[in-house]
């Protein structure tokens, strides 16, 4: 009996060990190269450039495979629009990030935080459909530069540190978005 249980021992650490290697490739992110063609020098810019401009929350998200590429869709609640009111329905609008988790893989652009739900940020967008005026999905301008994480103290909506490699969220870390808009 003694001889069977140690046989079977050993197979069974082998099977155990290639489902958890299976598993930990299934769910270790592939990292997406990007280069954004919009990129913007500074939050003037990025504001000047911008179709709309808004504090949101977060409240969902949906990700997809378009193209061989994975996008991300995240339904948002407007707190506060600074740019392009008449350009959206509030109801209906949704924010593209390239990324996305389907299935077990997650999929990330290097350089880009996925956001995180009931998270407060403010975007700065761009159209994805410019011809379609029925269209309310966008994508934030220069990648990621486009969207900043904030604080909110009862309506005083201050810049935190989020991607640490976007210098438009380095300009208004710590500084309230009352003061700059």
């Amino acid at each position: 009996m003694a001889k069977v249980f140690k046989a079977k021992g050993p197979l069974l650490i082998i099977a155990l060990l290639s489902i958890a290697i299976f598993v930990g490739y299934s769910i270790s992110p592939v990292t997406i190269n990007a280069s954004w063609a919009d990129s913007q020098k500074n939050i003037e810019e990025a504001y000047k450039n911008s179709d709309l401009v808004l504090i949101a929350n977060v409240s969902s998200s949906k990700s997809y495979k378009l193209y061989e590429s994975v996008f991300t869709n995240y339904k948002i609640d407007v707190i506060k629009t600074f740019k392009g009111s008449d350009k959206f329905s509030s109801d209906k609008i949704e924010v593209r990030l390239n990324g996305g988790k389907i299935g077990l893989k997650e999929y990330r652009v290097k350089g880009q935080e996925m956001l995180n739900h009931k998270g407060t940020y403010l975007f700065l967008l761009k159209k994805v459909w410019p011809n379609n005026p029925d269209s309310q999905e966008y994508a934030p301008i220069g990648g990621f530069q486009g969207i900043i994480s904030l604080t909110n103290d009862n309506g005083n909506f201050v810049g935190q540190n989020f991607n640490n490699i976007n210098r438009l969220e380095k300009e208004l870390t710590g500084k309230s978005l009352n003061l700059n808009f």
